[in-house]
């Protein structure tokens, strides 16, 4: 599935520009707003003057007599903004930032190798790798545990695991560009009673060989055991797992 998050990185303010001397904390009318350096930019908020970052490419600039603009796909956490919902990257490209109450917050890590980027007005997080709990804002959006052992789906605004990735090639992510996509895959060929799991039935053998396991009902359960000399393992030509029960 396409991993993006396209969100508004302008803020263009169409408001009254007031003069340029103007300073923070000073009392202010409802839409006012002002230029005082190149990347700073003032508007007003409960009647007073506030900061607002203006770290892109066009700075802070005035369109005309009343009209201001503020480039602002870049800020820092705290910064002020006067447009609920617009989204930013912090500088060191490690989060995605949204405005909430006048203010950037964070709306979740970007720990993939690609981190926060920007393009226009559009903002992207690379999220492909996360931790357990990290905040997260497409339901469903797959990731990799940041060591790879664990595959996760972001649920109710987290990101929680749903399926262990013991065997070999752990969890992976594959670019697609000409889709438009990644690919996860999770070698889930080993895994250890109670590791969660999402396909019913699905089977794999025990980190030592000797058992044949069994998902049920998203957890993993011991299966029959496997004493004979080949144990359990994968058959590539039946695409399921043999277990050799024959005691030596």
């Amino acid at each position: 599935m396409p991993r993006h998050a396209v969100f508004l990185a302008v803020s263009w303010l169409l408001v009254f520009a007031g003069c340029d001397k103007r300073e923070p904390g000073q009392a202010c009318a409802k839409g006012q707003s002002a230029c005082t350096s190149e990347h700073l930019g003032l508007f007003c908020s409960a009647g007073h003057f506030v900061t607002m970052t203006c770290m892109g490419p066009l700075g802070c600039q005035k369109l005309g007599p009343d009209d201001v603009a503020c480039d602002n796909p870049i800020a820092k956490v705290g910064d002020g903004c006067n447009h609920e919902s617009d989204v930013a990257c912090t500088d060191d490209r490690a989060n995605a930032l949204v405005c909430s109450g006048g203010k950037f917050v964070v709306t979740e890590p970007c720990k993939g190798p690609r981190g926060c980027t920007s393009s226009g007005e559009t903002a992207y997080c690379d999220n492909a790798l996360s931790e357990p709990g990290d905040p997260c804002t497409e339901e469903g959006d797959p990731a990799c545990t940041m060591d790879r052992s664990s595959f996760m789906k972001c649920e109710k605004g987290r990101f929680r695991i749903t399926n262990g990735c013991r065997g070999p090639k752990k969890c992976t992510v594959t670019e697609k560009p000409d889709e438009n996509k990644e690919h996860f895959e999770c070698d889930d060929s080993f895994t250890v009673p109670g590791d969660p799991c999402e396909d019913e039935g699905e089977e794999s053998c025990s980190l030592d060989k000797k058992s044949f396991d069994v998902c049920k009902t998203h957890k993993i359960a011991a299966g029959k055991s496997c004493p004979g000399p080949n144990g359990c393992a994968y058959n590539a030509k039946t695409s399921h797992f043999d277990c050799d029960a024959k005691k030596r």
